[in-house]
């Protein structure tokens, strides 16, 4: 990425050479009084920064090949860190799986209580109901006793 930034940088710099030599170069044809020799000055100039330019071009086409496996190999990084953070939630949950097991126990017991209660419920309600038959069969005898 630093290569691109760069390039880019370098790019940006050749740009404005190249456009402040043709202002210069503009200014010279338009210069009637102007000295052959200068001519020379303004294409050496000129030639210099082209030539940049054009070795910055050729190797813009090797950098991207680069800036490709560069991304290629990112994203097999960014793949194993996921292949990690999936190990480590697997380790978590495996970790976290005991827990998992009390809770479900925890509610069979609940289960279990609500039931045992329930039955017990029953039970008092039957225990009820024969005191209460037993009680109007005192009653009875007593009565029958008393006739």
């Amino acid at each position: 990425m630093h290569a691109a930034e760069k390039m880019h940088e370098d790019g940006n710099h050749l740009y404005d050479e190249l456009n402040a030599l043709i202002k210069e170069g503009q200014e010279v044809l338009n210069d009637a009084e102007a000295v052959p020799t200068i001519y020379t000055t303004i294409l050496d100039a000129f030639m210099s920064p082209l030539e940049a330019a054009a070795e910055l071009l050729k190797r813009m086409a090797e950098n991207e090949e680069m800036a490709m496996r560069l991304k290629a190999t990112k994203a097999a990084e960014e793949l194993n860190d996921l292949r990690n953070l999936m190990s480590k939630l697997q380790s978590l949950s495996e970790q976290l799986h005991p827990l998992e097991t009390a809770y479900a126990d925890v509610r069979f017991y609940d289960v279990d209580v609500e039931q045992t209660q329930q039955q017990y419920e029953n039970l008092i309600c039957l225990m009820n109901r024969e005191l209460h038959d037993e009680n109007i069969l005192n009653e009875s005898t007593q009565q029958l006793a008393r006739n």
